[in-house]
């Protein structure tokens, strides 16, 4: 019999009613909304409009959040302003408008709840999500916004005041891309939508450009994207433009602050745990068939621990590995149904057509994992949760730290000692790469630009640090949290994003409460324990007791053992005493050199290469035969291939010109 508490929710399901063509005095001109649904799950999603001139072009923008032509869309038009929004649920009707009609509110994404005067309430389970919000705005105005909890992105339009407000939640987990021509507004989810407004000139921003090959495949950090003069709404911010001044005014609500509480670690640890289960139960509501990517770590267990046999389980893997296999386990335990997604080793490379149509330049193909099971995903659950970004958010992952080399194998690992840094040594480390894992450039790239060379250009160095854009209280802040704000600039955002476009996702490790939380844990409790693992000893004892695949040992063991213990398996892996492939990744070098299939796609793409201006076909080739031959080339070889299958690319290098 299970050891844990049973979570119980209660769900709803919302009437669909469906919108005729409507006028009224309120706005300006004639005003439509034409909204249509698809019974097939299988959709691109999120929002773009245009405030200003050629509002035809806001239709072929559209087009491009309708990646397979199946998902619920709804077309908004009157006067001098466009907005279309393509989404997964055919539950609600979008836009939501006040009783007067003056005002007109738009959402795309899973706002479960809203705190206000330090006060939380969840959203209600048979509200949909853009009347919760409407309600909302009515209350609070657009301070609302900035009590939202979870991931979103959303437009507001007054057409008293004649303004239109884009906002993002607090991360940006949802990114809304923006340029202002002078007479327009253009703005999308999608940034390879952009372009389609006649006044915008695709250029690429040559530091972006760098960053996408240096950083595997991150276009552009902050707010720049890898478009010039096209940028993402700052994290945690409220963007309101004025449609007669043409003017733009940014207020942004939320910053990370790092303020550590003094109090006992069980303290820490019991507060975690509710937050968690209300995080779960908050989000369990609005859901019919749940889905969870379950691997064999601590992260995934704890969110199947709220879950149990309500889920389906599924694991991504080449066989029945140890990861997979205690993964099974764990699903075992709880009840769950599991499901092995079993990859080929073309699994990656075959992901490009799809990825190049959907991808915002915001990582390779190796991190869109689940992207060539969307038809086994969709056919059997209506969202899927993820135990991502637990360790970017619980755990001192920036924080520097001590290392220790091993002898003969010339490999350091990180001992469990953290370094005495000032601030200015903080920011040494992380324009080194330290904190970002950055890569060399490659070969072929022939450019002068160079993003580490650039980070003091891109710097503030007033009172709050602005980095890219973005803005930060120092520069431990700085160091501290821009890998999660803007989440945009993780290196597994693909994963989240790739995902999010097959069917809604639900990261509870995102929660505002639980990002709060821990911008109050001290580093100790980060960096010496690990409340994760903890958490789920507490209320599932017999989950935690199973080892995890790369440690060896049980959950319930403390963090410096399960460390340690994690290189000393991995150091004898590596001489061989291992599994080949005992972890939930494959090994791409190698499947690269098994398939063969980047040939064919640089020979296919040789006239795009030689187009552009800042790569070299020789090189380009120099390095695949390098690769082939042993060497691993694997970065320069992804990054590579999946900037040249995004169809915007070639619109760029062929129609448009080259930023310096």
């Amino acid at each position: 019999m299970n050891s844990w508490p049973k979570v119980t929710v209660e769900r709803c399901s919302n009437t669909v009613r469906c919108l005729p063509a409507v006028s009224h005095s309120g706005v300006r001109g004639r005003e439509s909304i034409i909204i249509r649904f698809s019974n097939v799950p299988r959709s691109m999603v999120g929002l773009c409009g245009i405030i200003g001139d050629h509002q035809s072009s806001a239709e072929t923008m559209a087009e491009h959040l309708q990646w397979l032509g199946t998902e619920t869309t709804s077309s908004y038009r009157s006067g001098s302003i466009s907005v279309h929004h393509a989404y997964h649920s055919a539950t609600e009707d979008q836009p939501a408008r006040t009783e007067d009609g003056d005002v007109l509110l738009w959402i795309w994404g899973d706002v479960i709840g809203h705190e206000a005067g330090g006060e939380y309430s969840p959203k209600p389970a048979s509200e949909s999500v853009s009347a919760y919000c409407l309600g909302l705005y009515e209350e609070y105005g657009l301070e609302f916004i900035d009590g939202l909890n979870s991931e979103f992105a959303g437009v507001i339009y007054d057409t008293e005041d004649d303004s239109v407000v884009l906002f993002v939640d607090r991360l940006s987990a949802r990114p809304i891309y923006y340029t202002h021509t002078g007479s327009s507004l253009v703005f999308s989810t999608q940034l390879q939508s952009i372009p389609e407004h006649p006044a915008v000139d695709p250029t690429f921003d040559m530091v972006s450009l760098c960053s996408f090959f240096q950083l595997f495949g991150r276009g552009g950090l902050g707010t720049d994207s890898i478009l010039e003069d096209v940028h993402r709404l700052h994290p945690g911010s409220k963007l309101r433009y004025d449609m007669e001044s043409s003017e733009l005014d940014e207020d942004v609500y939320w910053q990370p602050k790092y303020d550590p509480l003094d109090r006992s670690y069980d303290y820490f640890l019991k507060r975690f745990t509710d937050l968690m289960e209300d995080a779960m139960v908050e989000r369990l509501r609005h859901v019919e068939d749940p889905g969870l990517f379950l691997s064999g770590g601590s992260d995934s267990r704890l969110a199947l621990s709220f879950l149990g046999e309500d889920v389906k389980s599924y694991h991504m893997n080449e066989y029945m590995n140890r990861e997979a296999t205690i993964a099974q386990q764990v699903a075992r335990e709880t009840g769950s149904d599991f499901d092995l997604l079993e990859r080929h080793p073309a699994y990656y490379i075959d992901l490009l057509d799809d990825l190049g149509k959907i991808s915002n330049y915001r990582g390779r193909l190796d991190q869109a994992h689940a992207l060539g099971f969307k038809d086994e995903i969709q056919s059997g659950v209506t969202t899927m949760f993820s135990g991502q970004y637990s360790d970017t958010i619980l755990r001192e992952l920036h924080a520097p730290k001590h290392h220790i080399r091993i002898p003969k194998i010339d490999q350091k690992v990180e001992a469990p000692f953290l370094m005495d840094v000032d601030d200015e040594e903080y920011l040494s480390l992380w324009k080194s790469g330290y904190f970002w894992g950055e890569d060399e450039l490659p070969s072929y790239f022939t450019d002068d630009s160079n993003y580490a060379e650039t980070f003091d250009a891109h710097l503030d160095s007033d009172l709050h640090k602005s980095f890219f854009n973005v803005e930060y209280d120092s520069n431990e802040e700085l160091v501290r949290s821009s890998y999660y704000y803007p989440i945009t600039n993780s290196s597994t955002y693909q994963f989240y994003s790739s995902t999010l476009q097959m069917l809604p996702v639900t990261c509870p490790f995102l929660d505002n409460r639980i990002v709060d939380l821990s911008l109050r844990m001290p580093k100790k409790y980060k960096f010496r324990r690990n409340i994760v693992d903890d958490s789920l000893e507490s209320r599932a004892p017999r989950l935690a007791k199973i080892k995890h695949p790369q440690t060896r040992q049980p959950l319930t063991r403390n963090a410096t053992v399960q460390l340690l213990s994690r290189y000393a398996y991995g150091l004898y892996d590596l001489l061989g005493g291992g599994e080949e492939q005992s972890g939930s990744w494959p090994d791409h070098a190698e499947n690269v050199r098994e398939h063969g299939r980047i040939l064919p796609i640089i020979q296919e793409n040789e006239a795009l290469i030689e187009a552009c201006e800042f790569l070299d076909l020789s090189e380009v080739y120099e390095c695949y035969n390098r690769h082939m031959s042993g060497e691993n080339r694997l970065s320069e070889l992804y990054s590579l291939v999946t900037f040249l299958e995004m169809p915007m690319t070639e619109r760029v290098v062929m129609g448009g010109r080259f930023a310096d």
